[in-house]
C-alpha cells in the first residue's frame, strides 16, 4: 500500500470518527433521557408490545436491507456485496431509543455500530469508493461506534479489526483507518459535553493459590456467554415458528417482557440495567439477576427490537463473576469487573479486545487473572457469538 494510499485511508478515517462520535453523543444524550424517563414512569413498560407492533410494521415496509443490522455489517466486510444502506443509521437510532423508553432490554453498542456503518458506507458509496476502500471503512466504522459510545478508543480499534470477518491482509490494510476513527470518534464524544460511566480500578488482588477457583468462574462465564447467543436465536427461532410477520413477534416478545418484569419485579433488568451492573461490581447481585437479565434481553432482541448485545453481556457478566465468587470464595468486586469483560469477550469472540477493555477500564494491577479468566471462558463459550455472518436468504 503506497504512502498516498495510507493518507487516504487515515483521513477517511478521521472523517468517520467525527461522524461515529457526533451521532454517539446525540444518541447516549436521548438514551440517557429515555431511560430517567421510563425509570421515572414504570408504567410505561406496557407501551412495548404497542411499540413492537408499530415497529414490526416500520421494519417490514421500509427497513428493507438494513433490518440485517450488525449482522448485514459484518456479511459485506465478509464478501462486499451491495453494501450497507444508509437508512440503517435512523432506523436504529430511533428504533433503539424507543425501546428503551418503553423498557426493552437492550443494550447500546449494537446502534452505535449501525448508526456508523450506515452513515460511512452510504457516504462512501455516494462519492464513488471501490469495493476494497468500503470494505477497510466498514471496518473503521465498528472502531468508530465502539470507541465513541463507551469511551474506549484502545479496545475500539482492537475491537474492530478482532470482530470483522475477513482477512490478515484487509485488517493490516484497515488499521490506517481504524486507529484514527477510534480515536477521533472518542475525542468528538467527549468534546460535545457527554459522559461516560466512570468505574473504580481493580482493588483486591487475586492469589495464584486460589487458581482453581478462579477456574471455576471462568468456566461459569464462559458457559453464560454460551447461553446468551444461543438463547437469543432460540427465542428468534420460536417467534417466527409462532408468525411469519415482524410485528406480531415483536409484539409477543413485548408482551411477554412486561408480564417477567411485572410478575418477577425486574425492574433493574430492564434497559441498560446500570443500576444493577454498579450494584454487582460493589460485589451485590446474585443468580436470580442474572437469569432474569439472560431471559429479559433474550426475548427483547430475539423478538426483533434494535439494541445491541454488549451492555447486557457487561452486566451479566458482573452478576455472574460476583455470584460464582460468593460461591467459591474469591474477591466478588475482583470476579465482577473480570466476569463485567470476559462475558462479552467470549460471547463476541474477541478475547483480546475484552483484555484489553478490562485494561482500559480498570488499570492493569490484575492482568494476569483477566488475561486467564478471558481465554477461559472464550473456550467454554463454543462456536457461536454475537457478531457472526448470516446466510444472505436470512435477509431477504
Amino acid at each position: 500500500m503506497t504512502a498516498r494510499q495510507l493518507a487516504r485511508l487515515a483521513t477517511a478515517g478521521v472523517l468517520v470518527g467525527l461522524t461515529s462520535g457526533v451521532a454517539s453523543a446525540a444518541f447516549l444524550s436521548l438514551l440517557e433521557l429515555a431511560t430517567s424517563t421510563r425509570q421515572d414512569h414504570r408504567w410505561l413498560v406496557v407501551g412495548l408490545p404497542v411499540w413492537g407492533l408499530a415497529f414490526g410494521l416500520l421494519v417490514h415496509r421500509f427497513a428493507g436491507r438494513s433490518a440485517g443490522g450488525n449482522r448485514r455489517t459484518m456479511t459485506e466486510i465478509h464478501r462486499f456485496d451491495q453494501g450497507v444502506p444508509f437508512r440503517m443509521a435512523p432506523n436504529a437510532f430511533v428504533g433503539t431509543i424507543v425501546t428503551h423508553l418503553f423498557g426493552g432490554s437492550a443494550g447500546r453498542e449494537g446502534t452505535a455500530l449501525q448508526m456508523s456503518a450506515g452513515i460511512t458506507d452510504g457516504v462512501a458509496a455516494r462519492l464513488g469508493l471501490d469495493h476494497e476502500e468500503r470494505r477497510l471503512l466498514l471496518i473503521a466504522a465498528l472502531a468508530g461506534g465502539f470507541a465513541s459510545v463507551f469511551g474506549v478508543p484502545v479496545a475500539g480499534a482492537v475491537f474492530a479489526l478482532e470482530v470483522s470477518p475477513t482477512g490478515v491482509g484487509s485488517r493490516a490494510r484497515a488499521v490506517a483507518a481504524v486507529v484514527p476513527a477510534a480515536i477521533v470518534g472518542h475525542i468528538t464524544v467527549l468534546s460535545l459535553g457527554v459522559t461516560h460511566s466512570h468505574y473504580d480500578a481493580f482493588s483486591s488482588g487475586a492469589r495464584w493459590s486460589d487458581a482453581l477457583r478462579w477456574l471455576v468462574v471462568a468456566v461459569a462465564v464462559g458457559i453464560g456467554a454460551f447461553a446468551f447467543p444461543r438463547l437469543v436465536e432460540a427465542v428468534r427461532a420460536l417467534l417466527v415458528r409462532i408468525s411469519a410477520h415482524p410485528s406480531i413477534r415483536a409484539a409477543l416478545g413485548g408482551a411477554v417482557v412486561v408480564l417477567l418484569a411485572v410478575v418477577f419485579s425486574a425492574w433493574d433488568e430492564l434497559g441498560l440495567s446500570l443500576p444493577l451492573l454498579h450494584r454487582a461490581l460493589d460485589g451485590q447481585g446474585g443468580w436470580p439477576n442474572f437469569v432474569l437479565k439472560l431471559v429479559l434481553t433474550s426475548v427483547t432482541l430475539g423478538a426483533g427490537f434494535p439494541g445491541g448485545e454488549v451492555t447486557p453481556s457487561f452486566v451479566m457478566g458482573a452478576v455472574l463473576g460476583s455470584t460464582v465468587a460468593g460461591w467459591v470464595g474469591v474477591p466478588r468486586q475482583l470476579a465482577a469487573r473480570v466476569g463485567f469483560v470476559a462475558l462479552f469477550g467470549a460471547a463476541a469472540n474477541a478475547p483480546v479486545a475484552a483484555i484489553v477493555l478490562g485494561i482500559e477500564l480498570f488499570g492493569w494491577r490484575q492482568v494476569p487473572i483477566l488475561v486467564v479468566v478471558c481465554v477461559v471462558a472464550r473456550v467454554c463459550s463454543g462456536g457461536h457469538h454475537i457478531y457472526e455472518v448470516m446466510e444472505e436468504e436470512l435477509f431477504d
